[in-house]
């Protein structure tokens, strides 16, 4: 059922070259004609899906002007002239995408440019290389130059052409001022520390042991350090060689070598962050067996979380096994959400999936990927399209186009849309040349482990960034940048 822009905050409609106060318009030059829907109701296109646009009102057909080249998308309306079916000839750009448009009533009186915003999937092909690689940087030494290779770990971020990533094996938190378009070139920023106040309201300085899964939400870095048991929050986004202060959630005693206890406010083995568009904060705590959800980002040292999944509440830390599993129990590495939906990569060779963003503690999922049901654990004797094994913590979404890695079959696979039903299959895989295989060198190769830009050997994170899947290569030392077709 199409759906009005109005009712749906996710697409920005722009009105080009009106006054802002287009509503109090009165020019005789201008038609009362408008977009009042649109189908799909989401802002996600899949890249050869049908986008079809409702007007209040009939247009004269023969006025429609698009923003898309001649021959790129074929046009077909309604007998009513009030809905135009868009299709791609081939496909829509991908990543974000802005259509602009515009037509004239039956009285030729035009409308004036509209623009509606979507996000187009990625599109690749199975085995695709990489079109960038990051396989070391150099450093200066005493008798020249070294090369290091990238020791990164989990997700990187990716925001306005900028890339952040960690380094957790020196405790860095490095920045490209722009993604690289060319193979191995050095990072521009690193940060290895951050000041905060005590209980006494003295200045610490904290130097990071382990930092991994950076995330930057309205100008504020956030940072897991797993070694650390914390997440670090920046008050705002840290610059080199400067105090950054901020506040730690996790723990409260970093001098002290004693055992601390779990659950509660502590963490153990935190692995992944991410943060929602409406500003919910959400961490993998591995070894808590747990999610924990921040309805906001944390403004207080140990500010408790609002929500748990995968315990009955904050004070149960209840151990799992791979045998013992449901729709609510979790050892969770990676997390995703959009705010309405939410994906959890968990132990059990699994991705858990909420169609509805939880509100209760414990709340199961809807769906789950990689077994056939919140009950079995599927060992395979080889990969398949349906199932993951020891996938750790890349995950990834843009709300239809679901990414995860595959870490010990060493690949990523892709689910083109959200599932509508468990076990179902990935449509594209990277990094190996069918479903069914596990290479470790490809056809460019010579006959040896040596790594090529088509072959992911132990992926850990993943990241889109427009029309770019960035992935984190643990164990092949390297960032692999891949462009959409």
């Amino acid at each position: 059922m199409l759906k009005t822009l109005l009712a749906y905050a996710a697409i920005s409609v722009l009105l080009l070259g009106c006054n802002s106060d287009s509503s109090n318009d009165t020019s005789p030059n201008l038609s009362s004609l408008r977009v009042v829907a649109h189908s799909p109701e989401s802002n996600i296109l899949l890249i050869d899906e049908t986008l079809e646009i409702e007007f209040s009102e009939a247009v004269d057909p023969s006025s429609l002007e698009t923003s898309m080249s001649e021959g790129s998308v074929n046009v077909d309306w309604s007998e009513d002239s009030k809905t135009v079916s868009l299709t791609p000839a081939t496909k829509w750009p991908s990543g974000n995408f802005s259509l602009t448009f515009n037509g004239s009533d039956l009285n030729g009186l035009s409308m004036g440019e509209e623009t509606l915003e979507f996000t187009v999937n990625l599109s690749f092909e199975n085995y695709q290389a990489a079109s960038v690689v990051l396989a070391y940087y150099e450093i200066e030494t005493d008798t020249g130059f070294a090369r290091v290779g990238f020791e990164s770990f989990g997700n990187a971020f990716a925001q306005d052409n900028e890339l952040w990533l960690t380094l957790p094996g020196s405790g860095q938190l490095v920045k490209y001022n722009v993604i690289p378009t060319v193979h191995n070139t050095k990072f521009d920023e690193s940060i290895n520390s951050m000041e905060y106040l005590d209980d006494n309201q003295m200045v610490q300085h904290y130097n990071f042991t382990e930092p991994q899964s950076p995330y930057l939400f309205n100008d504020q870095m956030l940072l897991v350090d797993y070694i650390g048991d914390s997440i670090l929050i920046f008050n705002n986004v840290p610059e080199p060689n400067e105090n950054n202060f901020g506040i730690i959630i996790g723990r409260s005693d970093f001098e002290s070598d004693d055992e601390r206890p779990r659950c509660g406010t502590s963490l153990k083995e935190p692995e992944m962050i991410t943060v929602s568009p409406d500003g919910k904060l959400i961490l993998a705590d591995y070894r808590n067996h747990r999610v924990l959800i921040w309805h906001s980002i944390p403004t207080e040292m140990n500010q408790p979380a609002d929500l748990v999944l995968g315990q009955p509440d904050l004070n149960t830390c209840t151990e799992r096994t791979r045998d013992d599993i449901n729709a609510s129990a979790l050892t969770p590495s990676g997390v995703w959400s959009d705010g309405e939906k939410l994906l959890v990569l968990d132990a059990a060779n699994r991705v858990m999936v909420w169609n509805t963003f939880p509100t209760e503690n414990n709340t199961p999922a809807d769906l789950v990927l990689g077994q056939p049901d919140f009950y079995t654990v599927v060992q395979e004797d080889g990969p398949t399209a349906r199932t993951v094994s020891d996938a750790y913590q890349g995950i990834t979404s843009n709300g239809r186009q679901i990414f995860v890695v595959d870490s010990e079959n060493r690949r990523v696979l892709v689910w083109n849309d959200w599932p509508t039903e468990n076990y179902m299959p990935a449509d594209i895989v990277l990094g190996q040349p069918d479903f069914v295989t596990v290479v470790s060198s490809d056809d460019q190769n010579e006959e040896d482990d040596s790594l090529s830009l088509r072959k992911i050997s132990g992926p850990t994170g993943l990241v889109i960034h427009n029309d770019q899947l960035i992935v984190t290569d643990t164990t092949g030392y390297r960032i692999l940048i891949f462009n959409s077709n």
